[in-house]
C-alpha cells in the first residue's frame, strides 16, 4: 500500500515549471523529471484492476477542485475501459504486443492523480 500512497500523493516535492515553458516536452504540469508512477505501480502486489479501483475509491480526499477530480476519474475510466480488455473474452490479443492493454492501463492508472490533482 506503500506505493499506492505515494501514486495518491503524486509527487510533488520537486516540481517542474508550472508556466507553459515545461522543462522535459513530455513532462506534466507539475511533476518532475524523475517521476516515474508506471515503476511505482509495478512495485504494487495488486493487479492492475486491483490497483485502479483502490486509487479510484481513495482519490476524492486528496483533491481540492472539483474540476480536477472529474478529469482524474475521467483518466481512471479511460482505464477501467482497457481493463475490461484484459477479462473480456471477446477480445483477440496479439501475442506480440506486451504493452496493449495492460501497460495503458496501467500508465493512466498510476498517472491519474498526479497528472490531474495540480492544487492538492
Amino acid at each position: 500500500l506503500h506505493c499506492v500512497a505515494k501514486l495518491l500523493h503524486g509527487n510533488k516535492s520537486k516540481t517542474a515549471n508550472v508556466s507553459s515553458n515545461r522543462t522535459h516536452p513530455t513532462q506534466s504540469v507539475g511533476q518532475s523529471v524523475g517521476w516515474h508512477p508506471e515503476a511505482l505501480a509495478a512495485q504494487c502486489d495488486m493487479g492492475v484492476d486491483g490497483l485502479a479501483a483502490f486509487i479510484q475509491h481513495n482519490c476524492v480526499e486528496f483533491y481540492s477542485d472539483s474540476d480536477e477530480l472529474a478529469k482524474g476519474l475521467e483518466k481512471l475510466s479511460d482505464s477501467d475501459q482497457f481493463i475490461s480488455r484484459l477479462f473480456d473474452s471477446s477480445h483477440t490479443r496479439d501475442r506480440g504486443d506486451t504493452t496493449f492493454p495492460e501497460g495503458y492501463a496501467v500508465s493512466l492508472s498510476s498517472r491519474a492523480v498526479s497528472a490531474t490533482n495540480l492544487h492538492p
